[in-house]
């Protein structure tokens, strides 16, 4: 049997259902940055107020003290998107933000549900059609390979922004990659918009999108993609001006105080901490390896002849090093106690064309670079996440493990022990479908033949 009309996009839905399957139970402590969004949710649905003042013993820190109120210090865009999740969570008896319940909240889960985990399988969804599953086996494994083995993995479990920002971002890039009407343009222009109401520091990401688009298609079209971010972007601003004073003043210029280090955000990339961002203790190169594999390939693309998929491997270059620049210029290399630099999630999903293109079927090293990758990030999924000063990403997490346990699942405390056999029994399923999917759209031929040099 031949690949079929619709394969591709079956494909990816399938991927993006077993990243589902795997991350969605599980519910995750309550830590420092989840609880400040939380609490702005709280506050809007619960007093009609963005100031969390009512949620003061859940919020340490993560906040700005100004006038006499709280208030986040997190761009709103995720509490603003969660307000209708939090309120139907609330409308059946959950429990509010004002508990502080650090451990089987669930209040917690459902919020990062739709804030994180489903933005997060939406996500592999567009990183698989980046990728053109249906037409190789090296792009469906690639796209496992950013899905499972790099941060995208344990922070679409926790209630960070930084995932829903890069689903935003990435739709936007999906959207204006190959050429589009002005309608798409405007749409990504919107979802550029909501990327940046989410996380300001996506704003690298859409200014490079921004950069191709005005190459591409013109000055008309970056006039069209700003349209369609104009309105989240007064949004973004009217919410500045309410709770920090003027339009163009963020959190971070009013001094908060946060888990990563102090009022200082970003300065000159140093050195010394690129390389650690890379290859230290939480190093992104050492316990994501896959990481590498997807550079050596965009490498490979970019020095090819002038192409679509030059441009795109050029675009993805350029993403990774302008985040490995704000990573290096933090006031640490994790941006706080975190498995890896955090802020480098935005440049993930771009490098799974690279590892389309240089995977070898048979490649030794690819295998245990894959391997490597998806346990050292399967350990932050299922325990606390965090590492402490001077931990060390994999040791740490079996410490976590150590200390406060492997992390409940919706099926556990629901169902108890058993709910770990529902539990397996959902990814069995969930694998089970996209490896029937495998064999039944590659022929015997296809499957024999050496793949394109090129993603797809």
């Amino acid at each position: 049997m031949v690949d079929r009309a619709g394969s591709t996009h079956r494909r990816a839905w399938l991927i993006g259902l077993l990243f589902l399957v795997v991350v969605g139970p599980w519910v995750k402590h309550l830590t420092v940055q989840p609880a400040s969004r939380l609490a702005l949710t709280a506050a809007i649905v619960e007093h009609g107020t963005i100031r969390i003042d009512a949620y003061e013993d859940i919020v340490a820190i993560d906040r700005v003290d100004r006038g006499g109120h709280l208030y986040s210090d997190k761009a709103p865009g995720q509490p603003f998107l969660a307000v209708p999740a939090y309120a139907a969570a609330r409308a059946v008896g959950a429990d509010s933000a004002a508990v502080p319940r650090g451990e089987g909240n669930l209040t917690l889960w459902w919020v990062t549900l739709w804030s994180s985990v489903i933005p997060g399988a939406l996500l592999v969804v567009l990183v698989a059609g980046i990728c053109g599953v249906g037409d190789s086996r090296r792009a469906t494994i690639a796209t496992i390979a950013i899905a499972f083995g790099t941060l995208l993995l344990p922070f679409s479990a926790e209630l960070y922004g930084h995932v829903l920002a890069t689903f935003f971002g990435v739709a936007a890039w999906a959207l204006v990659r190959r050429g589009a009407t002005p309608g798409r343009v405007v749409l990504a222009g919107a979802m550029a918009g909501l990327a940046v109401l989410v996380e300001y520091q996506i704003v690298l990401f859409i200014a490079i999108v921004a950069t191709f688009v005005l190459v591409r298609l013109g000055w008309r079209a970056v006039a069209w993609l700003a349209l369609g971010g104009a309105p989240l972007g007064a949004l973004l601003l009217a919410y500045q001006a309410a709770a920090f004073g003027g339009p163009f003043q963020s959190s971070y210029g009013e001094k908060p105080v946060h888990a990563d280090g102090g009022a200082t955000i970003v300065g000159l990339p140093d050195p010394r901490q690129a390389l650690e961002v890379l290859f230290g203790t939480r190093g992104l190169l050492v316990f994501a390896p896959v990481v590498v594999i997807g550079l050596l390939g965009l490498v490979r693309v970019a020095r090819g002849e002038g192409s679509a998929a030059r441009d795109e491997a050029i675009v993805g270059l350029a993403v990774f090093l302008a985040y490995w620049a704000l990573q290096a210029g933090w006031p640490n290399p994790w941006g706080g106690e975190m498995p890896g630099p955090r802020y480098m999630i935005p440049a993930l999903p771009l490098l799974a064309p690279g590892i389309a293109v240089v995977w070898r079927r048979r490649g030794a090293l690819e295998r245990v670079a894959l391997g490597w990758s998806v346990t050292m990030m399967t350990l932050p999924l299922v325990t606390l996440h965090l590492v402490p000063p001077g931990g060390v990403t994999g040791i740490q997490h079996l410490r976590n493990i150590r200390d406060f346990g492997i992390a409940p699942t919706v099926w556990t405390l629901a169902l108890g022990p058993a709910g770990w056999v529902v539990y397996a029994a959902t990814i069995a399923g969930a694998a089970e479908l996209l490896r029937r999917d495998v064999l039944a759209t590659r022929s015997p031929a296809s499957a024999a033949a050496p793949p394109s040099p090129t993603p797809t």
